[in-house]
């Protein structure tokens, strides 16, 4: 069952330099219980997507059409509204019913989450005591045990400590036990393990995925690592330059890509097993968003692209199953 889908999602920002066509129709649904990773290359707009969903974004912006649909029946009977409900359409005063409740975020830097000046202890219990109503001993409990739970001992030890006393991988395990706190149906991850240790990346992502399924909630997964999507992805989308190219399950897209930038690159990722004398690439570069192409973003980069790839957007439309694309070209891409 669907647990949030993003519809037609367009957003822009105000600059000193331009409007910022940033989001140009993002469309996308969570299933309950899946990890659903938005991959795509730096400045396509995953992050303003996360952050759209959550509204946490600066006063520039300006939302000019789609839904954020969230289907949850404690949220709409809180809240007193139909299920789904449209995040979109809330009030600053009803996200706070969302954010951390329903769902949580976990930042790629987790000393940007922490606060300096509190004990570990201090920053969980308050999640604790404002979203499951905890009196200070219960409070006290549930921060050990989540800390045991994200593997952080001692845990009465750890609860002790500042965020400065803390390594990289210990301040990221603090941040997910913070996201759990609340027993949220969906955990927003932003580039988790940018910055860790390649050892401690494989931990921390092997972590995320027993909890999620301990805890029966969805993971959001946003970053531009296709190893790491590879690794825990149920489905997976690409993103380029403000829109959803194409999505399908994971294994599907990597054996059988069908957009010309998926396959552009797949086909880049260096490879153990094959030479190759030249290593592949997608010609061009990433266009402004303030100037960006009519028509498919794509095209200007794109093999395949003939007139009407520059006149109007390709819609993602379903090719199989739950393989989506948008291009009008994907066959003879495919046949390529």
């Amino acid at each position: 069952m669907t647990l949030l889908s993003i519809e037609d999602l367009r957003m822009v920002f105000n600059t000193e330099d331009g409007v910022v066509k940033a989001l140009n129709g993002v469309e996308f649904d969570v299933e309950n219980g899946e990890t659903f990773s938005l991959v795509g290359e730096t400045g396509c707009g995953k992050s303003v997507t996360m952050f759209s969903i959550l509204r946490i974004l600066p006063s520039s912006a300006r939302m000019l059409g789609g839904r954020v649909l969230f289907w949850d029946k404690g949220l709409s009977k809180t809240l007193k509204k139909n299920n789904p409900v449209d995040l979109s359409s809330l009030s600053n005063r009803e996200m706070l019913k969302v954010r951390g409740a329903k769902i949580a975020l976990i930042t790629q830097d987790p000393q940007s989450s922490l606060d300096p000046l509190y004990p570990i202890e201090d920053q969980i219990s308050e999640v604790l005591e404002l979203h499951r109503n905890m009196g200070p001993k219960e409070a006290h409990s549930e921060v050990l045990n989540l800390l045991e739970q994200v593997q952080l001992a001692p845990p009465e030890r750890i609860a002790r400590k500042y965020p400065h006393e803390l390594s990289g991988g210990q301040r990221q395990r603090v941040v997910i036990a913070m996201a759990l706190a609340a027993r949220p149906p969906l955990i927003i991850a932003d580039e988790p393990t940018t910055n860790l240790d390649v050892t401690i990346q494989e931990k921390v992502l092997d972590l995320m995925q027993e909890l999620k399924r301990k805890f029966n909630t969805s993971l959001l997964l946003i970053t531009h690592d296709l190893a790491v999507v590879a690794e825990v992805a149920d489905r997976v989308a690409i993103m380029y330059a403000g829109n959803i190219v194409e999505a399908a399950p994971v294994e599907e897209l990597f054996e059988h890509p069908l957009h010309p930038y998926t396959k552009g690159l797949l086909a880049a990722i260096p490879s153990i097993t094959e030479r190759k004398e030249n290593m592949d690439y997608i010609p061009g570069s990433v266009p402004n968003l303030i100037y960006p192409p009519s028509g498919c973003r794509f095209h200007p980069r794109c093999r395949y692209a003939k007139s009407n790839c520059s006149q109007e957007r390709p819609m993602l439309k379903k090719v199989s199953g739950k393989h989506k694309v948008a291009c009008y070209y994907w066959r003879e891409a495919d046949a390529a």
